[in-house]
C-alpha cells in the first residue's frame, strides 16, 4: 500500500506559514504541525535544530551506503545546527520519525534557474537500513517534493549514483527524468513542473 494514500497533506497556508520561519526556528518555538502521518505512527515533519546530531548520524550513515567510510563526514552538529538554522540557513529538511526516533531525512536547497526560475537540489535522501521496506523513503521524498511545489519551485533536481539502477527507475515512475553526461559517475535527476505538480 502507498503510504501517502493515507497521508493527507496540511494546508497550503499552513503550509506557506509554516515555511516562511521554519527554518530558523530555536528549540524553544512551537514546531509547525507534521507534513504526514501514517496509519502505523510515521510522522513526516520539517526538521528542527535539535535534529542536527540524527541527521549526522544519518548522513554518516549514507556515507557508508555509497561506500564511503563514516570518517569521510568532516560535518560536525554544531556546523549543521548553524548552517541550517542560524541567521542565513543555507539547507533545510525534511525528516521521517518512527516512535519518537528521527530514522530518515530529505535535506536539500534553493537553486535558481535562469529558465524556470527558483528550484530545489535534494541532496541526501536516506532511511536507516533498520527502517528501509516500509515506505518511509517514498513518503519522505513525495512530502519533500510536494513541500518545495508549494514554496514556489519550478522543479526538483537530484543525484543517484550511477550503479543505484533500482532507484532511477523508482525515480522515473513518479516521473522524473535522467540526464546523463559523457563520463559523468552521477545521474543528475530532474522533476520538472508538471511532474512535480503530479506527486
Amino acid at each position: 500500500t502507498n503510504p501517502m494514500s493515507r497521508c493527507p497533506l496540511i494546508p497550503v497556508s499552513l503550509l506557506a506559514a509554516a515555511g516562511a520561519v521554519l527554518w530558523r526556528r530555536s528549540t524553544s518555538t512551537p514546531a509547525p504541525p507534521p507534513l504526514s502521518v501514517t496509519d502505523d505512527g510515521a510522522v513526516v515533519r520539517v526538521a528542527r535544530r535539535q535534529d542536527c546530531p540524527a541527521l549526522l548520524d544519518l548522513i554518516r550513515e549514507l556515507a557508508v551506503h555509497t561506500g564511503a567510510t563514516a570518517d569521510a563526514v568532516s560535518m560536525t552538529a554544531e556546523q549543521l545546527a548553524e548552517d541550517g538554522f542560524g541567521d542565513r540557513p543555507q539547507f533545510f529538511g525534511l525528516v521521517v520519525e518512527v516512535e519518537g526516533k528521527v530514522v530518515g531525512c530529505a535535506v536539500g536547497y534553493f537553486v535558481y534557474s535562469t529558465w524556470v526560475g527558483r528550484a530545489s537540489h535534494l541532496e541526501d535522501l536516506f532511511v536507516s537500513a533498520a527502517y528501509r521496506g516500509r515506505g518511509l523513503g517514498t513518503l519522505l521524498l513525495r512530502s519533500y517534493i510536494r513541500y518545495c511545489r508549494e514554496v514556489g519551485c519550478q522543479r526538483v533536481e537530484w543525484q543517484a549514483m550511477e550503479w543505484n539502477s533500482k532507484a532511477i527507475e523508482f525515480y522515473k515512475t513518479l516521473g522524473a527524468v535522467e540526464r546523463l553526461e559523457d563520463g559523468a559517475r552521477m545521474v543528475n535527476i530532474i522533476m520538472d513542473r508538471a511532474a512535480v505538480e503530479a506527486i
